[in-house]
């Protein structure tokens, strides 16, 4: 799943998004600067977050990033549940949605759910239900800047104390499961 996690993070890097370096198993924290987001790595207690980033308009938006095979099928929803080929992943999906909520519990403040798919295409692009868009993985810089768009203008008054205190109140999991 590292390199999975080091292809999204690399596409941000690409996007000039984040900065530094990172992989699952070294999980880091990428330091806020100026004109990009603060990101977050790594499991943290039973939330497990796998990117948080803060625009500079101070959006927040957990990134679960996963990996389905291609070979197993596309990516669709039905009546409301999502399924990769055959097998319901709403499971996934929820998961998401709760870890969105703990952190925004800590932060006390929303934060957005995006699922980054890599390898298995989406049937019509993208999926959205209810507090949860699934894009590709590919799409993923795209959708958070139009985040960081329809949140406002830029404000590092804002973005650089929310991404302290994300630092100080999710910190990265010490432990390397």
């Amino acid at each position: 799943m590292g390199e999975f996690l080091l292809v999204a993070f690399l596409l941000l890097l690409a996007a000039g998004v984040v900065s530094g370096p990172v992989g699952k198993s070294r999980r880091r924290r990428h330091p806020f600067r100026p004109g990009g987001p603060a990101s977050f790595h790594g499991p943290r207690g039973r939330a497990n977050i796998d990117h948080l980033v803060i625009t500079p308009a101070a959006a927040v938006i957990n990134v679960d990033s996963t990996m389905w095979s291609a070979r197993s099928g596309n990516v669709h929803e039905r009546n409301g549940r999502v399924f990769h080929g055959s097998v319901d992943r709403t499971r996934s999906v929820a998961a998401a949605r709760y870890e969105s909520s703990q952190a925004a519990l800590a932060l006390g403040q929303p934060v957005a759910t995006a699922i980054a798919v890599h390898g298995a295409r989406i049937t019509g692009g993208q999926i959205t239900l209810p507090g949860v868009l699934i894009v590709p993985a590919h799409s993923l810089v795209a959708l958070l800047r139009q985040i960081d768009h329809a949140t406002g203008p830029a404000s590092p008054s804002a973005a650089r104390p929310l991404a302290h205190r994300a630092a100080r109140l999710l910190p990265p999991c010490s432990d390397h499961r």
